[in-house]
This record gives C-alpha cells, structure tokens and sequence, in this order.
C-alpha cells in the first residue's frame, strides 16, 4: 500500500504563512473569543490574565505537536491518501512499544476484534498501521516483515513515517540487535471490510485525483466518480 500511495500525483502547497495565519485569526475569532472573555472575567475575576495566560500555554502546547506532525509529512495530500486508502469507519486508540536488547515479537496475524479498554466498543481490524517513533540509524533489526499476496517487504521507515496494510497479513518484526526500536501501532475498522475492494477503490480515487490534475474529460470524470460512489454505496458497512 506504501508504494501505491507514493504514486499518487503530488498535490500542489497552497497554504502559505499568511493564509495559515489568517485561518487561526479566523478560527479564533469564530469560536466566540469576544463573548468568553466576559464568561471567563465572571467566573475568575482578578485572576483573568492569569487564566488567559494558563490558556494560551496549554494552546501553546497543543500546537507545537501539531506543527511538528505537519512538518514530518513528507508531502502534500498525506492525510488525503490515508482516508483514501484505508477509508477509516473506526479507530482503535494507539498502542506503544520498545524493542531493544535481542527483543522482536514471532510471525502472526492480528486478532479479528479488539475491544477499547474503558469503552467496550468492539474495532474490527481491518487495517494495521505501524508508525516509526525512531530513526532507523538509531538502531539495527527491528524490520517489520509483512506476508501478503505481493510476497515479503521488509519495512524500516524514518521517524514519522507510517506503513498501512491489511490486518489480514502475516506479519512480525526482527530482533533489534543495537539500540531500540520504538513505533506506534493501532488498528482501523474499515467502511469497506474486503482488502481487494478497498484496494479497487483506492485505485479508482488515485485515477481520479490523476484526471482532476490534468483537467481530463469533465463529463468522463464526473462518471467515474460516479462510479466510485456507486461502489461504496453497494460495499461500505457504516
């Protein structure tokens, strides 16, 4: 799936410094700053700035990871290509681990549900993502080694890169000889359950994002994506 996402035509960046700004300006004064002042002045009093201050940091907080997630993409239109690939229904919340030390974990295909700790909820595993929290200089072994109908990919991606494919696959990751190997990894239900139509789909929308950048035949992209939807209707289980 990594290789038929990066085959996907490169989106152009059109967001830039002032747009950014002007978004957040917007966002800010939308989310109804001029009447939560006089909220937040009632409720704390003489400790307004203080309380202002508190919030910007927190703000501050929440805004650097996000500005560090975006600065690791490695283009445009990433988001895009994961909801089109996966097209994601349910999330299971992310899990974490460490191998180091002759560490790995044996072949084996993960488990058909997983129930969300506190929730209940039942996930269905469609889809596997693993994503790289260390850089592979950092340690040796530690691949992921992925079985499927493509035959064996060995993955070891830099830090903030992913690696989406299906939970139906034959899997494990090498023993970690020098350092550690530390990553991220979590399941998705997806709207479309069979990896073969979701893989159909994908290849549909790529089509169709590859017309919309050549500006194709309007009347032939207006039925393929007809198409598209027609086949979600008939395949998704929401």
């Amino acid at each position: 799936m990594v290789g038929d996402v990066e085959e996907q035509p490169v989106l152009p960046r059109q967001l830039r410094l002032r747009g950014a700004v002007a978004l957040g300006v917007g966002g800010t004064i939308g989310g109804g700053i001029f009447v939560l002042v006089g909220t937040a002045a009632g409720a704390t009093g003489p400790a307004t700035p203080i309380a202002f201050a508190l919030a910007f940091c927190c703000a501050l907080l929440i805004a650097l990871p996000y500005a560090e997630l975006s600065c690791r993409y490695p283009r445009a239109g990433g988001g895009y290509a994961f909801v089109s690939a996966v097209l994601p229904n349910r999330v299971y919340p992310p899990l974490f681990n460490r191998y180091e030390g002759g560490m790995h974990f044996g072949s084996h295909v993960d488990g058909a549900i997983r129930i969300i700790p506190g929730h209940g909820a039942r996930v269905r595993t469609d889809v596997s993502i693993t994503l790289f929290l260390s850089r592979p200089e950092d340690y040796d072994g530690g691949e992921l080694v992925i079985e499927d109908t493509y035959g064996v990919q060995e993955v070891k991606l830099p830090a903030g890169h992913a690696v989406v494919y299906p939970a139906t696959s034959l899997h494990q990751v090498r023993p970690v000889t020098r350092g550690a190997r530390v990553s991220s990894f979590f399941w998705v239900q997806s709207l479309v359950r069979d990896d073969t139509r979701r893989t159909l789909l994908f290849d549909m929308d790529t089509a169709i994002q590859r017309l919309n950048a050549e500006n194709a035949d309007d009347a032939a992209r207006r039925s393929l994506v007809g198409c598209y939807h027609n086949l979600l209707r008939i395949w998704s289980d929401t």
